[in-house]
């Protein structure tokens, strides 16, 4: 029996739907394997996604949760004092958050009493209108220009005064001559080291997703919780 205009036409449409069905398939797939990935450990999550032929990640804490800032802070001070032990003297990227803000001339005799290589410090300070919080980010070294104070609004004149140095991130030698000390100040709240943790983790979980890339990992700090 012959097939009529309208039925092979029916199949013609059919089989285009099929081809754009697979077709979109792939390309969601392949969007979907493009260094996207997540999940968790003992104490924090973490996701990761391409940015710029490279890979950011984020580690990330429910800081305003008391028991899940506890835990990752102790983590960190056993894997810092772990570090310390096995005094290879290696390198480690480490995130310094004090336990309220420090004046500028003694965190650069901290650093240089450590040998802490500074990458970025956040400054803080409150408004001398409205006396609410603020934060200056600087990506650069402690021998750079310093603000004391930044404007927050020209129209009412209202500034930002900082009162000291919250967070300080970089690389410091894994001794007790360097994070060592940083491990033995009171006045610092969390020595961050998960960077490692995080690293190794997009190696042996997530390896077809980082293969060959940078990795740019940025860690959770709690200062906004401290009482300053």
């Amino acid at each position: 029996m012959p097939t009529s205009k309208k039925h092979r036409g029916l199949v013609a449409v059919a089989v285009i739907l099929i081809v754009v069905f697979l077709a979109v398939s792939q390309v969601q797939s392949t969007i979907a394997g493009r260094g996207q990935f997540s999940g968790s450990t003992d104490t924090f999550r973490y996701s990761g996604q391409d940015d710029n032929g490279g890979i950011y990640m984020v580690v990330s804490v429910d800081t305003s949760d008391p028991t899940a800032l506890k835990k990752y802070v102790e983590a960190n001070r056993q894997r810092g004092q772990a570090l310390v032990s096995q005094n290879k003297g290696e390198v480690v990227p480490v995130q310094i958050t004090f336990a309220r803000p420090m004046l500028v001339s003694d965190v650069k005799t901290l650093v240089e009493r450590t040998g802490f290589q500074v990458t970025s410090f956040s400054l803080v300070g409150y408004s001398t209108l409205s006396r609410k919080r603020g934060t200056h980010v600087q990506f650069d070294s402690l021998q750079s220009d310093i603000p004391e104070r930044e404007i927050v609004d020209p129209k009412t004149g209202d500034e930002l005064v900082f009162t000291g140095i919250m967070v300080l991130q970089g690389e410091v030698k894994a001794n007790a001559d360097g994070l060592g000390q940083w491990l033995a100040n009171d006045e610092v709240y969390l020595v961050d080291t998960s960077k490692l943790e995080a690293l190794s983790i997009a190696a042996s979980r997530h390896a077809t997703e980082t293969a060959n890339k940078p990795i740019d990992i940025s860690l959770p700090t709690p200062f906004w919780n401290l009482d300053w």
